[in-house]
């Protein structure tokens, strides 16, 4: 998990033309696609926050242990 949050974007393990949604939302402007939405001034309409890890730290403690 901390090598795949290292990396500034991650395709999605569903559907893997996606980016995923959860890295996009846990790294906001380090993530690559994020911060081109916001450079171009687009909606990227991510939902499902509530169901990410606030924070990286939380992610990789959850994937460690």
């Amino acid at each position: 998990m901390t090598e795949i949050l290292e990396s500034s974007s991650f395709t999605c393990h569903k559907d893997n033309s996606l980016q995923c949604a959860g890295h996009m939302i846990i790294k906001g402007e380090e993530n690559d696609f994020v911060k081109l939405a916001n450079r171009l001034r687009l909606d990227t309409k991510i939902s499902g926050r509530e169901l990410v890890f606030k924070t990286k730290e939380e992610c990789i403690n959850h994937h460690t242990n």
